[in-house]
Formats: structure tokens, sequence, C-alpha cells
């Protein structure tokens, strides 16, 4: 199926969608997109990501519109992917027309845990991937460069990150130590506190 494509050549995405929704605040421009969008989305019901090799125990979508969906598990990796890619690419499971189609791109990120991941965060802005694990570790990640930039530990494995919806800079994590920690990553991590 030919994707369908907007003044400019190319699909809409959902921020410039909502750039406009702003703008005009239009109910037909809005069912308009919608429409297309689906109709763009061949398989929109059943998408199959496939970037890992063992159990998934992680997914988050990002901020300010779902751009990017991180996922991390059992293979100690954290893959994100481009939601925008994501929708408008077909794959053999879900077009059953030409099995020759490739899989999905995404991006690894190079910062691994040693052992399971169990949540992920987006930082407000999509600067930054928090990532709790078995290990007892949250890792910071750069998604620009798909480095750790700092770790911050617990005495048992972490099953729960979130970052501060006022603040990039301030997360907490909970962990099996029965601990709910508050970080700052302006300051160096001292490595269990």
């Amino acid at each position: 199926m030919a994707q369908r494509q907007w003044a400019h050549g190319k699909p809409m995405s959902y921020l410039t969608y909502y750039k406009h929704r702003q703008i005009t605040d239009n109910p037909q421009f809005t069912n308009r997109f919608l429409s297309r969008r689906f109709a763009d989305s061949e398989g929109l019901y059943r998408k199959n990501l496939t970037g890992h090799f063992g159990c998934i125990n992680a997914i988050e979508f990002s901020n300010n519109g779902g751009n990017f969906l991180a996922s991390g598990g059992d293979d100690r990796r954290i893959v994100l992917w481009n939601m925008q890619d994501a929708l408008s690419s077909s794959d053999p499971s879900t077009n059953s027309k030409n099995k020759n189609i490739t899989k999905q791109k995404y991006v690894t990120l190079r910062g691994e845990h040693h052992s399971n991941i169990f949540s992920l965060a987006f930082d407000n802005q999509n600067k930054h991937i928090f990532s709790g694990g078995n290990d007892a570790q949250v890792l910071v990640h750069d998604i620009k460069t798909g480095e750790t930039i700092d770790v911050f530990l617990h005495e048992d494995a972490v099953f729960g990150v979130v970052v501060d919806p006022s603040n990039d800079n301030v997360f907490a994590s909970a962990g099996d130590d029965g601990r709910v920690l508050l970080w700052d990553i302006r300051e160096p991590s001292h490595h269990g506190n």
C-alpha cells in the first residue's frame, strides 16, 4: 500500500499535528489527521517490534507526544524505537503480501545493566532515559549519544524509576531494599547512599 502524503510530501508527525491543532483548534483537522494516520498504519493493532533477545520487562513512551518508545528486559539492553518509523513501516508478521520487508529500525543504547531491566523513564525533555534493574542500579543514559552518563546504586533490585515532572534533574527510584530514594543528577552519585 502506498503511503499517503501531506502537501509537503511526507507523512505528518504527531508533533506537527499537535502544533497545528494548537494554532487552529479545528475538529475537522483532527478527524482528517487521525483518519490518515490510521490508514497509513496497516497492521496498527498489532505491530511486531523485534529487537530484544529475551523477555521484555519495561516499556515506556517518551513525553510530549510519544515520538519514541523505549523497551528493556532480560537481555540487559535498552532499545529505542522511533514511533513514526514503526507505524509507517510494515513487517512480515502484519503484511502477508510481501515476506521480504525489512524489520523496523531501532537504536540500542550503549550502556547496559549487569542483569535484567525492570523500569524505564524519560526525562521531560526526552534527553535522558533512566533505567532500573536487578543489578541494584539506576543508569542515566544520554539519548543522543547512547552513553551511560551516571550510575546510582540501591542495596537491592530497582523496580521503579520516575522523573520529577517539574525538574529533569530530580528522579526517584524504588527497590526491593524497601527504600524510595530521591536523587539529583547534578550531584555526583555516591554509589550506595
